[in-house]
């Protein structure tokens, strides 16, 4: 998804009137072929902005902070809360598109900082589902080098793990290195 921030407008705005055009979108998708009646998709991403980065996200795709401190979730899951015990649901409570008629969303849309050598990691729940958060900054801190190449091992070093741990759903993820 390209966002484009009309004069006039906050970057927060503009994120979220985006998404509820992709909203919209996924709908009218699903109006054209009655084989995808009720089709939905979770989404989340990042707006690099000079002095701030925009998180956003609908459903339970998620989008987290990296930096010397660790790993923070910026986002927020759509989920009901979970039973003591359980770390994963399959339940989420909004989607773009995924039911049959046109359903509004709140999309979450959050400033974070944004400082030269900070990582986002944006991915799906295919990685957050069997990688609980902690192996997650594990794997991160320990390719935390400057080089692209180190990012590129994290992020196939994720994606492995999310495999290895049984892989139930699709496998997204995009790493996003904050230059100086």
């Amino acid at each position: 998804m390209r966002v484009v921030i009309p004069t006039g407008r906050s970057g927060e705005e503009a994120v979220r009137e985006e998404l509820q055009a992709c909203n919209r979108a996924v709908y009218a998708a699903a109006a054209e072929e009655p084989e995808l009646a009720a089709m939905g998709t979770t989404v989340a991403g990042l707006v690099l902005l000079p002095e701030r980065a925009l998180a956003f996200n609908v459903g339970d795709s998620r989008v987290y902070r990296i930096t010397g401190d660790g790993l923070s979730r910026v986002s927020v899951d759509d989920s009901p809360p979970l039973p003591p015990g359980r770390r994963t649901t399959s339940v989420v409570t909004q989607t773009l598109g995924g039911s049959l008629g046109l359903t509004f969303v709140e999309p979450h849309v959050r400033a974070a900082p944004l400082a030269a050598g900070d990582r986002y990691l944006v991915c799906s729940d295919g990685l957050t589902d069997p990688v609980p958060e902690e192996e997650l900054a594990g794997l991160l801190e320990r390719s935390s080098g400057e080089a692209d190449r180190s990012d590129g091992k994290a992020a196939f070093e994720l994606w492995k793990a999310a495999i290895e741990a049984g892989g139930p759903d699709n496998i997204t993820l995009a790493l996003v290195r904050v230059g100086g």
